[in-house]
């Protein structure tokens, strides 16, 4: 019973922490980080010894910027790094947040981007639960149907054909996830091409380039958001 409850909270582990090994997240981390060393540069520059209150206005006239930054990284990557300022070092630090090994991770719509093919609903924390769930359900099982027929899907799809939320789909992403993370940090750092790492791994490279090719238009998609676990900031 414990297996079949964890399963998907492992999955979510999985895929994320296979996914900050790809080109596309590290493209984008490097990035705010070297946006970063740049201002944190320019404000050792323009910064005066010992004259604390214009060093605070400097910080000031240069967080819009550095926001600017931090929200691009959250928007292209789907995790909601914040950012600080560190008194003792004089510079802009990138905080990461800390994520959970859990199912049905919760997302602050305020850090977070919501997911293609996701819905947020609010739920009063100060009353009883039970009803609350009830009306959830109901909700979400009707925008399921508006969505399926949005998608064409007929009357006997509706009826027949459930939604693909098995432990299969989860499965399959972590694959293709995990497939594209070693391709790119094994070219990143060996200079191994795709077709070689198939061959060591006596995978055909017409099933190499399609497991690619699945995980890239994935992630760029920003569809893999969804499977993320649930981060929180200590």
């Amino acid at each position: 019973m414990t297996e079949d409850i964890n399963w998907e909270g492992f999955l979510r582990f999985e895929i994320y922490t296979k996914y900050i090994c790809t080109d596309h997240f590290q493209s984008f981390l490097s990035g705010a980080l070297a946006a970063l060393d740049n201002i944190n540069t320019q404000i050792h520059r323009e910064c005066s010894t010992d004259q604390g209150q214009p060093n605070r206005r400097l910080i000031s006239k240069y967080k819009p910027e550095v926001q600017n930054h931090i929200n691009i990284l959250i928007r292209n990557t789907g995790v909601p790094y914040k950012f600080n300022f560190d008194d003792d070092k004089f510079c802009f630090t990138l905080i990461e947040p800390a994520y959970f090994f859990d199912t049905l991770p919760l997302v602050d719509k305020r850090t977070t981007p919501i997911p293609p093919d996701m819905i947020s609903l609010m739920f009063d924390v100060t009353r009883g639960l039970d009803k609350q769930l009830e009306s959830a359900k109901d909700k979400l099982k009707s925008y399921q149907l508006e969505v399926q027929k949005k998608q064409g899907k007929s009357a006997s799809d509706l009826a027949f054909k459930p939604f693909a939320t098995s432990r299969q789909s989860f499965e399959d992403i972590a694959d293709a996830i995990s497939f594209v993370a070693l391709s790119d940090t094994e070219k990143r750092e060996n200079k191994r091409s795709r077709k070689s790492i198939a061959k060591k791994m006596d995978m055909p490279y017409s099933s190499a380039k399609s497991k690619y090719q699945t995980g890239t238009k994935i992630i760029i998609s920003g569809k893999i958001h969804k499977y993320f676990p649930e981060f929180r900031f200590e």
